[in-house]
């Protein structure tokens, strides 16, 4: 049902139903800058896990690094 919603909706591109964990999970991420949120939110054991959820844009690593003081 999902790949026919994708498909109505004009997707070029269709995406596993477990993508919109994934999205859920970054977003989560992304709001908070917190992992233990994140792992809390997806119910992880581990931390460790949950990085594999979290997907950082080019963008919010290039700002991390420029924070950096050397």
């Amino acid at each position: 049902m999902f790949r026919e919603w994708q498909a109505v909706a004009g997707f070029e591109t269709v995406y596993p139903f477990h993508a919109l964990r994934h999205s859920a999970i970054t977003n989560v991420y992304r709001a908070t800058k917190d992992l233990y949120l994140a792992q809390r939110f997806a119910r992880h054991a581990s931390p460790l896990t949950t990085t594999i959820y979290t997907h950082p844009s080019d963008d919010e690593l290039y700002a991390a690094l420029r924070g950096i003081k050397t």
